[in-house]
């Protein structure tokens, strides 16, 4: 009877014993199990803020080098802009608006006439003239001039003003322009001397030679 109560008696407290050990085990599981949540969901939101980070830095990067480019482009519109207005000499420049009124008439008169009417280049208070001129000598040059079918001359009214020009219609372009650039005396004015001179073969069919200052201001 006795060792049936003892029996009992230890089997009972190993029991409570076993209970105690496996609670205490559980929480321990849970704590941990807890724990390891914690770190991975602390991992995970420093991995996203690092990307949020990564991210941003990106876009930032992206819109520095967007703006850059953009400046660039700009910077480089601009000195083209500049470019084409400081770089046309007289010359050059009444050259170009001979050619623009060649694309709307064929007449040489009236395309000298409306140059010389609208010139940006040309100062408006310059009193302005042309007229037809033929083969054989003409103001300016060295040699008779030959080779054309038809010529304008145009220039100031005042004679000591070194700015002349003609535009030409010939059959041999190139032939009369290798001539008027040859025979071209830069100081044919008795009192002054042109700066340079200008010679435009368009459309294989027209010759402009103008021979200028280097600028209407001085």
């Amino acid at each position: 009877m006795k060792n049936t109560l003892v029996k009992k008696l230890l089997v009972t407290a190993l029991a409570a014993v076993m209970v105690t050990g496996l609670l205490a085990g559980c929480g321990k599981d849970a704590d941990e199990s807890s724990e390891s949540s914690a770190v991975e969901s602390t991992g995970s939101v420093v991995e996203e803020s690092s990307e949020s980070i990564e991210s941003t830095e990106s876009i930032e990067s992206t819109e520095s080098t967007a703006a850059e480019e953009s400046s660039e482009e700009e910077s480089s519109t601009v000195e083209e802009s500049g470019a084409e207005v400081t770089d046309a000499s007289p010359s050059v420049a009444i050259a170009q608006e001979i050619r623009a009124e060649l694309a709307n008439s064929q007449d040489l008169e009236t395309v000298v006439g409306n140059v010389l009417a609208n010139s940006k280049v040309i100062p408006g208070e310059m009193m302005l003239g042309s007229m037809p001129v033929e083969e054989g000598y003409l103001n300016g040059f060295d040699d008779e001039i030959h080779g054309f079918t038809t010529g304008m001359q145009f220039g100031p009214m005042i004679g000591t003003i070194p700015f002349i020009g003609y535009v030409f219609e010939t059959e041999d372009a190139q032939a009369l322009a290798d001539t008027l650039d040859s025979h071209a005396m830069l100081n044919w004015n008795i009192c002054t001397s042109a700066d340079e001179k200008h010679c435009e073969i368009i459309d294989d069919k027209y010759v402009v030679f103008v021979m200028t200052p280097a600028s209407f201001n001085n």
